[in-house]
């Protein structure tokens, strides 16, 4: 009888005497390994774009493998936010820690993203022109890299990591601070839309940068953040879907903070996280595949008309398809469409349990280090053997730059575009 009553016992009413058996077992580092995994393997994009440019005659040689990688490529992302998202459920009371970390390497990689620019991006285009100076040489940087589209914003992925602690910072945070005290906390609380408003303001600045409207120095992209819109949308739903919970259960609890932080270790609370998260995933993946489709069916009515329009002038026509087309690109580099990946990461969100922790903490401090071993070493190993490979290919490529035979001044310019693109990625 005792039994089957602690079986009705609802999950929001569980404690750690009468917790649910069932605990994911996935945790925050099997997630990081997961997305280190899959970092790895993006790398192949690299390497069979970099072979594809060295046999043009077979242009769909590689096609698949490429698509396959760069499909790949948007799942790390996620995947460490997740991670990032379990440490702070975990440490949710330690945030200045938090903040610094993040914040902390955030400032590093992009001091380190600077150097690389000032010092050796600088002297090598002074060496090519004399009159090129360091603004010129992070200008021109910038536009290289702003064209480059996505792949581009994968610089500093500490970025997308601290704005996340900052979303759960403002969200959940206590201030002690005389300012924020009684119903002035949500002049706090409101502070949630900074970088909410960050990351839309950074969105619409991709989107003209790629139409070609402006550029911006080579340090104003390394502040970008990598996160397709609809990710960063799913992260902000499961703050807000976090709080409405809390205070639910503080409500039918009387204010007992302390109940709530016990509940919060339970296996109970754990499954009902992963489940929001695996249905808000689904849900934001589904809309952004509507997003674009719905930018496709655009095109295609936007093409249509153009076509009546300047149905007599095949020139026009196809100067207004070209920019249409552009336009929709643009938009799409910005991340519209780049979400689908939340579907099958969602799966894995069942499977996962932020309560779940090690013996060993400090192995997780060689995760990352390894993963960009392992990850330098699939780059190095797979373009010398490319380069091998096709290696008469590339001395005529080189010989045909140098006599002006390679190629007309786009070509050019849409190659050293496409080098930094790969580099990047």
């Amino acid at each position: 009888m005792a039994e089957a009553q602690a079986k009705r016992i609802k999950w929001r009413d569980r404690t750690p005497e009468n917790d649910i058996k069932y605990g994911g077992f996935l945790s925050y580092r099997h997630i990081r390994i997961i997305g280190w995994v899959c970092m790895i393997l993006a790398q192949l994009g690299l390497i069979f774009s970099f072979a594809a440019k060295l046999s043009p005659e077979q242009p769909d040689k590689f096609k698949w493998v490429i698509e396959a990688a760069d499909w790949i490529s948007g799942m790390p992302v996620p995947l460490f936010m997740l991670a990032n998202f379990a440490t702070i459920l975990r440490r949710k009371n330690e945030f200045r820690g938090l903040l610094m970390f993040y914040g902390g390497a955030a400032l590093g990689l992009y001091l380190l993203a600077n150097i690389v620019v000032f010092k050796y991006v600088f002297q090598l285009m002074h060496a090519v022109d004399g009159t090129i100076n360091m603004w010129d040489a992070t200008m021109m940087t910038g536009a290289i890299l702003g064209l480059s589209g996505r792949q581009a914003y994968t610089l500093n992925v500490f970025i997308d990591l601290f704005l996340c602690v900052l979303l759960f910072f403002f969200a959940n945070y206590e201030p002690k601070s005389q300012a924020f005290a009684g119903k002035k906390v949500y002049i706090f609380r409101a502070l949630i839309a900074l970088p909410i408003i960050y990351e839309v303001g950074v969105s619409f600045l991709k989107y003209f940068i790629m139409l070609g409207y402006f550029s911006v120095p080579a340090f104003v992209i390394f502040l970008f953040p990598n996160k397709p819109p609809f990710v960063f949308a799913a992260f902000v739903i499961i703050v807000v879907c976090l709080k409405i919970a809390k205070k639910l259960h503080l409500k039918r609890n009387g204010g007992d903070t302390a109940a709530y932080e016990i509940y919060t270790t339970t296996r109970a609370h754990s499954l009902r996280v992963s489940i929001m998260i695996a249905i808000v995933f689904a849900i934001c993946a589904v809309l952004d595949f509507g997003a674009s489709y719905a930018i496709t069916l655009i095109i295609a009515n936007n093409v249509a008309t153009a076509a009546q329009i300047y149905g007599n002038d095949p020139v026009a026509q196809e100067a207004a398809i070209i920019e249409l087309n552009y336009r929709i690109e643009a938009l799409l580099n910005v991340g519209i469409g780049s979400s689908l990946m939340l579907i099958f990461i969602s799966p894995l969100a069942l499977l996962f349990s932020y309560t779940k922790t090690h013996k060993n903490p400090k192995i997780d401090k060689f995760i990352p280090i390894i993963g960009i071993a392992l990850m330098v070493f699939t780059v190095l190993e797979g373009l010398f053997d490319v380069m091998t490979a096709y290696l008469p290919k590339v001395i005529e490529k080189i010989n045909g730059a140098v006599d002006g035979s390679g190629g007309t001044e786009p070509a050019i310019i849409e190659t050293i575009s496409s080098g930094f693109r790969n580099i990047i990625h």
